[in-house]
């Protein structure tokens, strides 16, 4: 038996109007990008701050400067060690079935100051432009966080549409205090639920969406993918160890997770986060579920979430029936699961397999949901992409309409945006360079699809001409920024 999953079962038992009057659109704003987290204690006194001249600035800094410059990069560098050390101490305990050994390994993991450096920059890789902070302020924010008490750090609210086109799902924004705090809960949850998840889930693994895209490619073309179906969890992370959002269940999240209760009730429970929301835009009786749901089982927008999402599907597929399972290809990703086979009636059998085990599940109240079943001949769209069986009897594979419905209106909103801040010079260039960002993370998600840059570029050009103003030499330079102005040149003289 694995010594997480041992673990996890003694813890159940026990650009307005003024951009058409011709105002130029500045060009985005270089970035320095931070680097890369990696699991990697350090010296536990502040580090200087560094110095408000810029390595851009035209002025060279002084030898004091640098100095201070390169003792953080030195500090980061030893921080990152560290704290692979300590995983690495914590996943040598479980292989030797030491639970305490590595509980006890995982609290030092918690109070580590070099671990706690390494949730902040990663925190601070994934904030927007104009919300990073400078490596001093990472230092001090990281000697100041403490997992085990509350955070007062706002969070805001989002109502996203589902795919139907009527009902929301909240979403939690947070801020670099809250997604700090979230990495740190996560390098000390890997080593216990990483080894029970299955072969099936891809949102935690290397290659994600593509390599389920990659495999559902293969099944297509040698034959074993004949009919598809794509199943969804009903309002799942509201409802993890909640009846419904409500009432939690006899087990809770705090008895389950192999977490200290005090981290998982101030880091990952939203009741005791400080949400701020703008439901008055939102119908009423809409709006009283919603701020239920924001309250219930587990923030979706945590950096924890997918994570702990994915331990309670693995039980899903663990519980369902081996012979339904065996006969067909199982995708799961976060809440979405695909069923892949060669006939209609063992996708079918395995679908229902699937229903009863997640409705039986103790970690909540879920339902799975049918959203669609195809022959692979008539097309299908999962996770993004869309499908599709050839007469040559290879697969066919594109951005879905939906995704790229969805696309659109995010650029119009960005560009409507920098419409508004016309008389803002420095919030256009941000706007550019917020476009910029998203269209390469869009590209960069869905890179399989062929020609996705040149299709993002034309869905991007018609949105600028609904937008008006100025807004088409924005994209154009959002889209050079981001692949070069040939690239560009060559999209549009296409056209």
């Amino acid at each position: 038996m694995n010594p997480g999953a041992a673990i996890l079962g003694r813890n159940t038992c026990a650009t307005g109007s003024s951009l058409a009057q011709g105002h130029a659109v500045p060009a985005p704003r270089s970035r320095t990008r931070s680097r890369p987290p990696q699991h990697g204690d350090a010296s536990q006194r502040l580090m200087p701050s560094l110095p408000s001249q810029s390595p851009l600035a035209d002025e060279p800094l002084s030898k004091e400067a640098l100095a201070e410059i390169k003792a953080h990069r030195s500090l980061f560098r030893r921080g990152r060690k560290a704290t692979g050390k300590l995983c690495r101490r914590i996943e040598e305990r479980l292989e030797a079935g030491d639970s305490e050994g590595a509980r006890q390994a995982q609290r030092t993991l918690l109070g580590s100051f070099s671990a706690k450096l390494m949730a902040y920059e990663r925190a601070n890789r994934k904030m927007r432009a104009d919300k990073k902070l400078p490596t001093s302020q990472l230092v001090a924010a990281a000697e100041r966080l403490n997992p085990f008490d509350q955070e007062s750090e706002q969070v805001m609210l989002q109502l996203k549409l589902k795919d139907d086109g009527r009902t929301r799902r909240p979403i939690h924004s947070f801020g670099i205090n809250h997604r700090a705090r979230q990495y740190l809960c996560k390098m000390a949850l890997e080593p216990f639920l990483n080894p029970i998840l299955r072969p099936e889930q891809f949102a935690t693994r290397k290659g994600g969406r593509d390599e389920v895209a990659r495999r559902i490619i293969t099944g297509i073309e040698n034959g074993e993918i004949k009919y598809f179906v794509e199943l969804d969890v009903e309002d799942f992370y509201p409802n993890i160890f909640t009846n419904g959002g409500i009432d939690e269940t006899s087990i809770s999240l705090t008895d389950w997770l192999p977490l200290p209760e005090p981290v998982v009730r101030y880091c990952l429970t939203p009741k005791h986060f400080n949400i701020h929301s703008l439901l008055h835009h939102i119908p009423p009786t809409e709006g009283v579920s919603l701020t239920i749901d924001s309250r219930a089982g587990l923030s979706q927008g945590s950096a924890t979430s997918p994570l702990i999402a994915e331990a309670i599907c693995s039980t899903f597929l663990s519980s369902a029936s081996p012979d339904f399972l065996a006969r067909v290809l199982a995708f799961n990703y976060a809440d979405n699961f695909g069923i892949g086979g060669k006939s209609a009636k063992g996708v079918k059998q395995a679908m229902l397999a699937l229903k009863r085990s997640a409705e039986r599940c103790p970690r909540g109240s879920f339902w799975l949901k049918e959203k669609s079943s195809r022959k692979v001949e008539s097309g299908f769209n999962f996770l993004g992409y869309h499908f599709q069986r050839t007469n040559s009897g290879k697969a066919d594979i594109s951005v879905s309409e939906k995704n790229a419905e969805r696309f659109a209106a995010r650029v119009k909103s960005i560009l409507k945006q920098c419409r508004v801040s016309t008389h803002n010079r420095v919030a256009i260039a941000d706007g550019i360079t917020e476009l910029q960002r998203y269209v390469e993370s869009w590209c960069a998600g869905f890179s399989l699809a062929p020609y996705v840059q040149h299709r993002a570029l034309r869905l991007s050009c018609e949105q600028a001409r609904h937008v008006g103003g100025q807004s088409m030499q924005a994209v154009r330079q959002a889209f050079t920024a981001a692949f070069g102005a040939e690239f560009v040149a060559g999209v549009i003289s296409a056209r």
